[in-house]
């Protein structure tokens, strides 16, 4: 139509200004290619965006996405009475050692659901109540009691996200040491059949017996696991009985109220409440063509195609609409860290730490299994940084660089761990953290994975669809508020964070 109105209009003029009628044919011809012109490179990316989306969508529906992770509409709701028990547990020190930590300590709300630190710091931190960079390990004043106690932090790995935490169903921790059996039954570190309710119960008991996380080197630190859970026990039975009650229906609130498996159960409904899922990605996966962009849309194309399709292949591991198959990889990440405490033999509670993680192996003890880790989700991924085991990695590009081509990136690692906000500007040493790496890059060629590397433009697509992953309710403030405790009740230990308004992500 336009180009109708165009050519009658120039026929127009050449008639008025009397204009030979070759001149006007010619002049006609020359409008009329220049507005077939115009038509193709409007009409060409409209037809490119179009065969995107198709070949977008076969391949969700090769691969059978819902655009809603699985078991995600089975989590507890907020104001049941054990999910608000099972918050102001998670934020009391009462449940450590020591008195000087909290769950919160190493999963914030606020910090998306975690701390922003490479390396955790648990108990004995020279600021009980500051959490992110601040946080650093007391290992001088209270080295006599730590057996290992060493600058840098005490944790020797990267605290994983609590949110979203109740959607894995077969395995948790990096090294997967809790996971589901066969016939429900659960295998920890205490028994290989659990009976615990679900995953994140068993989970309950196990920060709070773990020397450097909760359990701590003082007051407790030779206790045995159920003695440490009987002195919690004891100690919430002094004040805590009223809100036990309330929360699991008791007639009548007593010490008898407080048990152990309760303070599992509710913290278990609290982490499995924490669903965050309301994405970009699941909007276009359930038709919204314009929930995301074009760049994005090609990033998720590489992402989900094979190798053999010309694609990346990430879909192999980080599969289904939870965007992971909670299987262990060996993908050679840097190894650093203080290690992996074992005991040390013949020395009766005495434990060692050589520097060394191997991964799922510390589970198994199978050959095959050194320096495998649970493949992580990936939902909410861009405010979860740093990343990867030991945190070795401060932003999604230096990750991916890495994971497509370890060797390359093990050669270019930096081992003085300036890049990395937790280690800036100290002096932190881990002599076998070369030599461990290249181990675990060794079992990373076992995988038969060709290194690849991206383009610029690859890249930004890629980290454009990882960014379509992130529930925009994260970084709200408003929005993350209803797993902070109550700030109107005043309630003995439990922990008044401090943190640097920078890092957080909720704002």
């Amino acid at each position: 139509m336009l180009m109708g109105l165009m050519l009658t209009g120039l026929m127009g003029a050449c008639t008025r200004y009397g204009w030979p009628m070759s001149t006007r044919a010619r002049s006609a011809r020359i409008l009329s290619r220049a507005l077939a012109l115009l038509a193709a490179l409007v009409t060409v990316p409209a037809m490119a965006d179009e065969a995107l989306d198709e070949s977008l969508r076969a391949l969700i529906t090769k691969q059978n996405l819902s655009g809603k992770a699985a078991f995600s509409e089975s989590h507890p709701a907020l104001e049941d009475p054990s999910v608000l028990l099972g918050r102001e547990l998670f934020f009391s020190k009462v449940l450590s050692g020591d008195n000087d930590a909290a769950c919160a300590s190493c999963h914030h709300p606020f910090m998306a659901g975690g701390d922003a630190l490479s390396l955790a710091v648990g108990v004995a931190a020279n600021e009980p109540d500051r959490l992110g960079l601040g946080r650093t390990f007391d290992w001088q004043s209270r080295g006599a009691k730590d057996p290992h106690a060493a600058a840098g932090p005490n944790v020797p790995r990267n605290s994983p996200t609590i949110i979203n935490v109740g959607l894995y169903q077969k395995t948790v921790f990096h090294d997967g040491r809790l996971e589901q059996r066969r016939f429900g039954s659960i295998r920890s570190p205490e028994s290989v059949r659990d009976q615990g309710r679900d995953l994140m119960a068993v989970q309950a008991r196990l920060p709070v017996v773990a020397e450097d996380e909760m359990q701590g080197y003082r007051l407790l630190r030779f206790a045995t696991p159920d003695r440490v859970r009987d002195t919690l026990v004891e100690r919430l039975r002094e004040d805590w009985p009223e809100r036990f009650a309330r929360a699991f229906g008791d007639a009548k609130a007593g010490p008898e109220s407080v048990t152990y498996e309760r303070i599992e159960l509710a913290l278990s409904d609290y982490q499995r409440s924490f669903v965050l899922i309301d994405n970009p990605w699941f909007n276009y996966v359930a038709g919204d063509r314009e929930a995301i962009g074009a760049s994005a849309k090609r990033g998720a194309r590489d992402f989900l195609s094979s190798k053999s399709e010309g694609g990346l292949g990430c879909a192999a591991c980080h599969q289904g609409d939870f965007f992971t198959d909670e299987k262990f990889h060996a993908a050679g990440f840097p190894q650093i860290g203080r290690g992996i405490k074992r005991p040390a033999a013949g020395y009766g509670n005495e434990t060692q730490r050589d520097g060394t993680d191997g991964g799922r192996w510390e589970v198994t003890r199978r050959s095959r299994d050194r320096y495998a880790f649970r493949t992580p989700s990936l939902l909410n991924v861009t405010t979860t940084a740093p990343y990867a085991h030991a945190g070795t990695h401060a932003t999604l590009e230096d990750l991916i660089a890495y994971h497509l081509d370890p060797p390359t990136g093990a050669a270019a690692f930096d081992f003085s761990l300036q890049h990395l906000p937790q280690f800036k500007n100290r002096t932190i040493n881990y002599p076998k953290a070369r030599a461990e790496t290249a181990a675990a890059v060794a079992a990373w060629r076992t995988t038969g994975i060709t290194p690849q590397a991206l383009s610029p433009e690859r890249m930004r697509d890629l980290v454009a669809f990882l960014q379509t992953l992130t529930d925009p309710c994260i970084a709200s403030r408003p929005c993350m508020e209803p797993w902070m405790p109550d700030a109107s009740e005043v309630v003995e230990g439990r922990l008044d964070a401090i943190i640097d308004p920078q890092q957080l992500v909720a704002r």
